[in-house]
């Protein structure tokens, strides 16, 4: 484990897309480098692993409708694990979880998708243009961790490389469903648009990150942010 402090200037940060600052305990990379690969994808390619994620749990059991965290392992594969917020209620979330030391973390500030259940006349273009226009309305976001605002998120963004579909679990219990509308268990279609953060294993203890984003649209705001203590757990 790296025990040195890292601290780039705003300079060096956009220079080498990373931003350094000491954590309890050792290094916080934050890699602003959308287009590069993170432990094997882009931003763009784990935003769609994300969607399936999010999208693909009961609701009863989906850690995005649980408010203290106790569902944040559940759909968890490998050594990257995903956040987020909610799905708009409550807009304001505080979450306590643990994930195993050399777990990074993907999760959006501030996203949006579109999909052939939820508009079946739309095109894939239409849908596009529909969330490409939402993101670009975003009028703030915001990311802090163990303590340190981060700089230069509108540089975050990433869309889904191409349209993808989503597995939904069966008996009703989905996030279509809850919201009125019954999309059986696939949805062929789905794109997304928004801004993402990867943040590399961080070291054994706790650690605070908290995030989210506003969207202005015809004079009305929309604001999502959730509060993350983490736990990193040290392996035996």
């Amino acid at each position: 484990m790296l025990r040195a402090i890292f601290i780039c200037t705003l300079l060096l940060l956009l220079a080498t897309g990373c931003f350094g600052g000491s954590a309890p305990g050792g290094v916080l990379v934050i890699p602003l480098t959308p287009n590069a690969k993170h432990q094997g994808k882009t931003y763009a390619e784990w935003s769609v692993e994300w969607w399936k994620w999010a999208l693909g749990q009961p609701v009863s059991s989906n850690p995005l409708f649980d408010t203290s965290g106790v569902n944040a392992a559940n759909g968890q594969h490998g050594t990257v694990w995903f956040l987020g917020a909610t799905f708009g209620d409550p807009p304001t979330v505080t979450r306590s979880i643990s994930v195993p030391e050399g777990t990074a973390l993907f999760f959006p500030l501030m996203n949006f998708e579109e999909d052939s259940a939820f508009a079946p006349k739309m095109s894939i273009a239409e849908m596009k243009d529909e969330i490409a226009t939402k993101a670009g309305q975003v009028s703030a976001l915001q990311l802090n961790v163990d303590g340190q605002d981060l700089p230069d998120l509108l540089l975050l963004r990433a869309k889904s490389p191409a349209a993808f579909s989503v597995d939904l679990p069966a008996g009703g219990d989905d996030v279509y469903m809850h919201f009125g509308v019954d999309a059986g268990t696939r949805v062929n279609t789905v794109v997304s648009d928004g801004y993402w953060v990867f943040i590399d294993p961080l070291p054994p203890g706790l650690h605070q990150i908290s995030f989210g984003g506003s969207e202005t649209e015809g004079g009305a705001t929309t604001t999502v942010h959730a509060t993350y203590s983490v736990i990193v757990a040290a392996a035996k």
